[in-house]
């Protein structure tokens, strides 16, 4: 079964998921946050480019709303 692309506005509605995360939720947390707030402003190649980064410091985000945002924004990412 293939699950339908995520367009880049819910990629963006889980971008700001993320801005509302408490930064003392882990280390990384804020950079995860300053990556998600500039990731608003773009789309396209540059939102795709910027995901990556969003994710790789959210290591310490956990729970069911960070499992969906994540899983949303891997696909994304997968979207061709």
């Amino acid at each position: 079964m293939t699950l339908p692309a995520v367009t880049d506005t819910e990629a963006k509605d889980q971008l700001r998921k993320i801005i509302k995360i408490d930064p003392s939720k882990g280390s990384y947390i804020s950079y995860a946050i300053a990556y998600a707030k500039v990731g608003l402003t773009l789309s396209g190649v540059q939102l795709r480019t910027q995901i990556p980064y969003v994710l790789s410091n959210l290591s310490s985000w956990t729970g069911e709303e960070a499992r969906e945002a994540k899983v949303i924004l891997n696909r994304y990412l997968r979207n061709k």
